[in-house]
């Protein structure tokens, strides 16, 4: 990543720009676009900081984790643990992690890298320029993630409205999605606890039912072992490819039990489909009025379509498109 800084028009003279050092994202780098100055130098550093081939080809294989929540839910704790190295500042103060912090680790055989965010808060609680800059950037990391372990205070009543809208930008920036409920071991609990828990979360988030939920404990290592294989799992689901006469079989099952609703009158028909691209898994489907379609049917061949293949972790898109014969 690269720290561009604009309107410095007077180079070599104008040093303002070094106030930004104060950002903690390396050395800001002068530019003038109204002018050109600078872009010499920009250029260079662009070139020297892009990745070889080689580096790209073994990047693709690399699985990125984005570990988030709001402030002091144990991610930190929770990242150290997993790994077994210390490479998260562990504190009692909210938002001790200030940076994305990217820990590499190798399991069964594959490569992942957690990264330990920043606490993302309400806005309106964002009280100082690097904090607010802080979650900018946990922002982007959820964006550049492959899979998102979401952990939660299981020693809350109930989510917060935070947890909520974290869950939400993951889900819909097509992210896979792990939720952790940490600090298990602080919960007064019998045979039902847990199984009320899941229930209480997904009535409030109703996509959550597609998501793997695991109670662990950071502070003593309870289950935190296990999210691995959940984490490699969801990144599988999230990456799964269906072949194009299985979704046709699927399809034509849905639309002959509950076809959907007329359009002025004429029959609407969704004639066939296909996996149109992954990660996530996204279908498109040929339809003489795709406009016509309405919401809740598309939820219905969504969920169809969840009943037989699963995408366990990871949202699925339907569109929508209009096929060749409009008849």
């Amino acid at each position: 990543m690269l720290l561009v800084v604009n309107k410095v028009d007077n180079l070599p003279r104008d040093e303002g720009y070094l106030e930004f050092w104060s950002l903690g994202m390396g050395p800001p780098t002068p530019v003038s676009a109204l002018s050109g100055k600078g872009s010499g130098d920009l250029l260079d550093l662009v070139l020297t900081n892009l990745p070889n081939s080689s580096d790209l080809a073994s990047q693709e294989d690399i699985i990125r984790v984005a570990v988030v929540g709001k402030p002091n839910v144990g991610k930190s704790s929770f990242v150290n643990r997993l790994i077994g190295e210390e490479r998260a500042v562990v504190s009692e103060v909210a938002g001790t992690t200030r940076d994305p912090v990217d820990s590499e680790f190798r399991y069964h055989g594959r490569d992942l890298v957690f990264v330990d965010t920043a606490g993302l808060r309400r806005k309106t609680r964002v009280k100082d320029s690097i904090e607010y800059y802080s979650a900018l950037r946990t922002d982007r990391v959820i964006y550049s993630a492959h899979v998102c372990v979401l952990l939660v205070d299981a020693s809350e009543d109930e989510l917060h409205a935070q947890d909520v809208k974290i869950a939400e930008k993951a889900w819909g920036a097509g992210r896979g999605l792990v939720l952790i409920a940490n600090k298990w071991d602080l919960v007064e609990k019998d045979t039902m606890t847990s199984v009320q828990w899941k229930k209480k979360v997904r009535e409030r988030i109703p996509f959550l039912q597609w998501v793997p939920i695991i109670f662990t404990s950071a502070q003593t290592g309870q289950r935190v072992r296990r999210c691995l294989d959940t984490i490699l799992s969801v990144n599988d689901e999230r990456s799964r490819r269906i072949e194009t006469h299985e979704v046709n079989e699927v399809l034509e099952k849905l639309v002959r039990r509950q076809p959907p609703p007329h359009h002025r009158g004429r029959a609407v028909k969704v004639k066939y489909g296909t996996q149109a691209s992954v990660r996530p898994p996204v279908f498109a489907l040929f339809a003489n009025f795709p406009k016509a379609i309405p919401e809740h049917y598309i939820r219905y061949l969504n969920n169809g379509f969840r009943n037989s293949w699963s995408f366990t972790g990871t949202p699925i898109r339907l569109r929508i498109r209009s096929g060749k014969d409009d008849e």
